[in-house]
């Protein structure tokens, strides 16, 4: 997509760029000192690929411009932009590096409303609650792994991005009766999975309050989890237990009681963590510990 690029680094220019393939979505990463990015409307006339771009300010800031609507983008906001439409965009290092990642998904593929995608474009829009966090989470991720993405992992991770983004879009825009229930099925299941994570601490998480934080019913919740070949306190446990495997093998953790390492990702029994540790791996905890100090010495 052509677009007119100038920088203030013009004469030593470097840049990093990651471009995966995600079904009928891609997704972009892009990082460099600083970019002036401008599209004009003889570039559209020449080539249009009728694009809805939504990116992220993953570090430093990002300033763009359409249909009358300025805004300065911080890290960790993200914004809208259209291919259709003149725009002007920079990045700014402020002497350090800015990064930013974009999703380009073709506008046909999002079932929203033309006009409430209009009153969006160029505004910061959060990406620290709700579906925004998850999206967010999401996108950051695949910053750090998306190179190690195989072709058949970035096809099956197409269809959860653009879930995702059409979710987020369509609850800015008041529009998610216009999102397909399977959509929003999906983004509500990795809201839930990015929940989970966060609160794996608190010894409380379990399905029923799982399902209050959502607003659903546990009947629905557990529903959800039909298709995941899992159950919600299997997650929950298995998560856990992988947590503190890590921190078993943690070098710098190494002070902590054993106990303690259990009630930090929320067994708060000792002889419960005990119990499902040995069930899941077969060695006890300080059968495993001592082994993984073994193999560093």
């Amino acid at each position: 997509m052509p677009n007119i690029l100038t920088s203030d680094h013009a004469d030593d220019f470097r840049a990093e760029l990651l471009t995966l393939p995600a079904g009928v979505a891609s997704v972009s990463f892009f990082a460099c000192p600083s970019l002036y990015s401008r599209r004009t409307p003889q570039l559209i006339r020449r080539s249009d690929p009728e694009v809805v771009q939504v990116a992220i300010c993953l570090r430093q800031t990002i300033g763009v411009s359409q249909r009358r609507q300025e805004a300065v983008i911080q890290a960790g906001e993200l914004f809208v932009y259209d291919t259709s439409q003149p725009y002007q965009a920079w990045m700014s290092g402020n002497g350090d590096i800015a990064r930013m990642g974009v999703v380009h998904i073709p506008r046909n593929a999002l079932p929203l409303p033309a006009a409430g995608m209009q009153r969006i474009l160029a505004r910061p829009l959060s990406g620290s609650r709700g579906i925004g966090a998850v999206l967010t989470s999401f996108l950051a991720s695949l910053a750090s792994q998306g190179a190690t993405l195989n072709a058949s992992d970035l096809a099956r991770l197409g269809g959860v991005t653009v879930d995702l983004v059409t979710t987020y879009l369509a609850h800015h825009i008041d529009a998610l009766q216009t999102v397909p229930g399977e959509s929003r099925q999906r983004a509500l299941l990795m809201t839930i999975y990015t929940f989970i994570e966060a609160h794996l601490h608190d010894p409380d998480l379990a399905p029923n309050t799982i399902a209050a934080a959502h607003h659903i019913s546990l009947r629905q919740l557990h529903r959800l989890f039909q298709q995941e070949d899992t159950t919600v306190a299997a997650l929950i446990r298995s998560r856990r237990l992988d947590h503190c495997r890590r921190d078993l093998e943690n070098p710098t953790l190494q002070h902590l009681p054993i106990y303690a390492i259990g009630a930090r990702w929320g067994f708060a029994d000792a002889a419960g963590f005990s119990r499902s540790f040995r069930d899941t791996y077969a060695v006890t905890l300080g059968e495993y510990r001592r082994a993984a100090y073994t193999s560093r010495a």
